[in-house]
């Protein structure tokens, strides 16, 4: 890297460190995780300013670096905890299984064996549909749109004149009515 580059790259990290730092500290709520994040997002600016054009201003730049980072950090804390829970929970398969791999005490289910899918039975085809008409209009819009159109989310959010936020908790308030409506009047 040229001298003026580096002067420019110092000067950049120098303005903006500080903030890089309590944004990071914010995000992780550890100020040791927070420094370390800074610290990789320097490594990455350094390696990466020759490719910096400036298209945006590096104060931006900057913090797309180290959202990036932040990402990273979480995605590998929750992989990290995820594969912890699992191996802790190898120990307690023994508890809900038999050496040939077949359960002990088999799950007790509220679902009534059917023998094939609920979806080929009319009688349940009639339930779920009632139930579907029992919604308010833009829940049930949102639900078929989804689920039996299988429409994309963004495309369903710009069909409806939705936020994405929105659209998550009419999704979500109109599955947790039809689980209601289903177990009253199907799975009783």
């Amino acid at each position: 890297m040229n001298p003026s580059k580096r002067q420019q790259l110092q000067t950049l990290l120098e303005a903006h460190g500080d903030a890089l730092y309590n944004y990071a500290r914010i995000k992780v709520n550890d100020t040791a995780v927070a420094a370390d994040l800074v610290q990789d997002t320097f490594e990455a600016a350094i390696k990466g300013f020759d490719k910096f054009r400036g298209d945006s201003q590096g104060r931006t730049w900057l913090f797309g670096i180290l959202r990036h980072k932040i990402m990273d950090y979480y995605k590998t804390k929750y992989k990290r905890k995820d594969l912890e829970d699992a191996l802790e929970g190898e120990a307690d398969l023994d508890t809900y299984f038999n050496a040939d791999g077949s359960w002990k005490n088999a799950p007790k289910t509220d679902v009534p064996d059917t023998h094939g899918s609920l979806l080929d039975q009319p009688e349940f085809l009639r339930v779920l549909y009632a139930c579907l008409d029992k919604l308010p209009l833009l829940w049930k819009s949102v639900l078929e749109s989804k689920y039996l159109l299988e429409k994309e989310t963004q495309l369903l959010c710009q069909e409806l004149k939705l936020t994405q936020t929105n659209y998550w908790q009419i999704n979500r308030r109109a599955k947790l009515a039809m689980q209601q409506c289903l177990q009253s009047n199907w799975f009783q």
